[in-house]
């Protein structure tokens, strides 16, 4: 059994880029839980984002609007 720890961050607003959005989902885990994020998981649909903080992968079971950030 694999045990990982995630955050799912929403964030429907369609002025700002979802790198900004990837930036302060970064910012609300390491605050809120302590702890930096390995990966972002985004909706296929979701813009190319190039992040040098951390990988940003596409997964079809994200909804639009949705970054599942994983801690491992």
């Amino acid at each position: 059994m694999n045990n990982t720890t995630g955050v799912m961050w929403y964030d429907n607003d369609p002025k700002k880029p979802s790198s900004k959005k990837i930036r302060e989902g970064i910012e609300h885990c390491q605050k809120k839980y302590g702890w930096t994020p390995a990966r972002c998981e985004v909706n296929p649909k979701t813009e190319q984002v190039e992040d040098n903080t951390l990988p940003v992968l596409k997964a079809r079971n994200i909804l639009p609007n949705h970054y599942l950030f994983m801690k491992e």
